[in-house]
């Protein structure tokens, strides 16, 4: 299993995401929301930024094997194929 090193416990992280939408859901109008919809555009383009960067420039802190290079760390390789297929 993947443990999340990041913050605290899932519940805690789901309390806290809820914390935040429960008035945005309570709001009478839409028109309210496009600040919060843009600042979700905003994540979503930092996101895929770091996304980015972190392919083409892979630093330390996100390598799964703690430095980046170090060729001692290689995981399984998993193929899904339907059964009768040649992997």
């Amino acid at each position: 299993a993947f443990e999340f090193s990041f913050g605290a416990s899932r519940a805690l992280w789901v309390g806290v995401a809820t914390a935040l939408a429960t008035p945005l859901v309570l709001l009478d109008r839409m028109d309210s929301l496009r600040v919060t919809s843009a600042l979700g555009i905003a994540v979503l383009v930092a996101f895929g930024g770091f996304v980015a960067v972190s392919y083409f420039e892979p630093f330390d802190m996100v390598s799964p094997c703690g430095r980046v290079g170090d060729d001692s760390c290689k995981g399984d390789v998993v193929a899904l194929a339907p059964s009768g297929w040649e992997v």
